[in-house]
């Protein structure tokens, strides 16, 4: 990887701490990083296609209802051009994305349940106490890796919580 694409929805929340921290991790790691907002999914065709003529040899989605809604035709795109796609959540890599790392939503979502309970209870909302993520999840695509050429090392593999072939 030399040349990065970051594509998010710039309305997300943690859009600012996230783009800062990839920014600083691919300067650290040698690597070029563009970032290209996408505010609709009418937008993806567009960020795509700047990326692509950038000579973005890779990309990197971030969680949001952008990237999200338009996964399975970034993951076609990403295809057709043998670019190495990450995203955040394990939807990324079931579209046809090579890896996922993030959250586990099914986890997060059980959390959330439980916050609902206890508010049908009669807790106090502002009394519940803010979490962050515990599980997270490495999902491999390799029918992805194979289509783009791409050998996932076997402790790569082993590591995954889920692999799919």
């Amino acid at each position: 990887v030399k040349r990065l694409a970051v594509l998010a929805w710039p309305g997300h929340p943690g859009l600012n701490s996230e783009r800062d921290a990839t920014m600083a991790a691919a300067r650290q790691l040698g690597v070029s990083a563009s970032f290209y907002p996408i505010s609709t999914a009418q937008e993806v065709d567009a960020a795509l296609a700047a990326a692509r003529a950038a000579s973005a040899d890779s990309l990197l989605l971030f969680p949001d209802p952008v990237t999200l809604s338009s996964r399975e035709r970034i993951a076609a795109f990403a295809l057709r051009h043998k670019l190495p796609l990450v995203g955040g959540w394990d939807n990324y890599a079931l579209a046809g994305g090579l890896v996922a790392y993030g959250p586990d939503l099914r986890e997060a979502w059980r959390r959330a349940a439980s916050f609902v309970d206890r508010i049908l209870k009669g807790a106090a909302p502002s009394s519940l106490p803010i979490e962050m993520p515990t599980l997270f999840e490495l999902v491999v695509n390799l029918k992805t890796a194979k289509a783009l050429g791409i050998k996932i090392p076997q402790t790569v593999l082993v590591r995954a919580d889920r692999v799919i072939e």
